[in-house]
């Protein structure tokens, strides 16, 4: 069974930092890099498919989902004021 990696970009307009894991939650490596098409598609593609790519919702989602659709098997591009409702949400249940 071919292992599954999931990278997590949150996007800046100079920097991005990644997070890069397998499918079972094993952390593979953490980097930031400049904010550049060339950088991001260099990250995504030193890493094995299948990979999938999210990052948030910005004024800069649809430049990067354009420019970086080919380099993965699934992009996903997340609304980040769904993503605060789901982690109060969750810290609620575990008595936070």
């Amino acid at each position: 069974m071919r292992t599954e990696y999931f990278i997590a970009m949150d996007t800046h307009c100079r920097t991005t930092d990644t997070c890069i894991k397998t499918g079972k939650g094993k952390l593979v490596k953490r980097l930031c890099t400049l904010t550049t098409i060339p950088h991001l598609r260099s990250i995504i593609e030193s890493v094995p498919r299948p990979r999938r790519v999210t990052f948030e919702e910005s004024s800069m989602a649809g430049w990067l989902y354009r420019n970086l659709a080919e380099f993965a098997d699934e992009i996903v591009v997340c609304d980040p004021r769904r993503n605060a409702h789901i982690a109060k949400t969750l810290g609620a249940d575990k008595g936070s």
